[in-house]
This record gives structure tokens, C-alpha cells and sequence, in this order.
């Protein structure tokens, strides 16, 4: 979500960068430090055209959480539809963590900012979030009737790479020198080690 202001900006293009200001602040200073006021100048607009948007900073976080989602889904399917189920499970794995990585202040808004007011997020988050659950099991069953993996629980399996993915935002430098897919790869070693069929 890039901000870059101009003279004029159609309302999609405000909403953007409304919500890429609003992730920054909340990723900055948490949701309840962070005011409308707050997001209205990192925007360069006035409070007054921040409400015309979006009528309340709980509406503002839930668009945000359900954006970030729903673009995350989008992505990872797209990266992980093709190949062998070790193949697949890879490159969900490392492409949830570059997307985590390249939408940092969205992916940790989404992740560790609760907002009281709406735990969950709203009934499209939660229809994203159980599409993106049902991807990963998906992937995990059919590994399983291929043979590739053992016979495991893909609940409980998904829910534990998903932790652990998730995970990575609470320690996770983006502006170091490691590379979150490249954690994300070695996490994905791990699971298929213990995924394997044993012998």
C-alpha cells in the first residue's frame, strides 16, 4: 500500500492511502494510541474528509483487516495452486511470509492490534480467514491421499504452520538482513521432515 499524494486522487486511490497511513500508525503506536486525527495528517488531508470515508476508526481497522486478508489470500492461492504437495505447502509457506514482509504495518494491524469493539474483525474477515484455513488443509489432504505426507490431522497441522507463520511478525525485522521467505523455507523443511511418510 503505497502513499504517494498528488493534486488529485480518485476515491479508491484515497481509500488506499488512507488505510496504508492507518496501518502505519497503528503498527507504530498500537490502535488505541492512534487517532483519527493522527491518520487524517499522515494522509495530508482533514479530519472532516477522513470521515466522509470511513465513519469511525473501528470501521477504518476492519477495512484494513479485512483488506489485508483478502489480498493475502489472493496472493498465497496464486502462488501455491501447482506442483506436488511438498511443492505446494513450500510455496504457501514462503509466500505468506513475503507478503507479510512487503505489507508489514497491514500484516501486523491485521495480526497483533485487537480492537475491542470488534474482535472479530467482522464476517468478511472471518469468511477470508477460514477460505485461506480451508486452502492449507486442502493441500494437507491431498498430500496425505498421494502419499506424500503420512497420515496426519490437517486441522491441527494447518492451524500449527499457520501459528508458526504468524508468529514471525512479533520478532521479525523487515529491515534486516534476513529475508522472511527464506525463514519461512526452513520452517517448511521442518513440517515436511515431519510430514514425511515413515518408513
Amino acid at each position: 500500500m503505497s502513499v504517494g499524494i498528488r493534486p488529485e486522487v480518485s476515491p479508491a486511490n484515497r481509500e488506499t492511502q488512507i488505510l496504508a497511513a492507518a496501518a502505519r500508525e497503528f503498527a507504530a503506536k498500537g490502535y488505541d494510541a492512534s487517532s483519527m486525527q493522527d491518520i487524517a495528517n499522515a494522509v495530508g488531508i482533514s479530519k472532516a474528509t477522513l470521515y466522509h470515508y470511513f465513519k469511525s476508526k473501528e470501521e477504518l481497522s476492519n477495512r484494513l483487516s479485512n483488506r489485508t486478508i483478502e489480498d493475502m489470500f489472493g496472493y498465497v492461492v496464486h502462488h501455491s495452486t501447482s506442483g506436488s504437495a511438498r511443492t505446494r505447502l513450500t510455496n504457501f509457506m514462503t509466500a505468506h511470509a513475503r507478503f507479510f514482509e512487503e505489507n508489514h504495518a497491514a500484516f501486523l494491524s491485521m495480526i497483533l492490534i485487537r480492537n475491542p469493539a470488534a474482535v472479530d474483525r467482522g464476517p468478511d474477515a472471518s469468511l477470508w480467514r477460514d477460505r485461506y484455513e480451508a486452502h492449507l488443509r486442502a493441500l494437507l489432504r491431498e498430500g496425505v491421499r498421494s502419499g506424500e505426507f503420512r497420515g496426519i490431522d490437517p486441522v491441527v497441522t494447518g492451524r500449527a504452520i499457520l501459528s508458526c507463520l504468524n508468529w514471525m511478525v512479533r520478532w521479525f525485522n523487515p529491515g534486516g538482513t534476513q529475508r522472511a521467505e527464506d525463514v519461512a523455507r526452513n520452517y517448511a523443511d521442518l513440517f515436511l521432515r515431519g510430514l514425511e511418510e515413515r518408513s
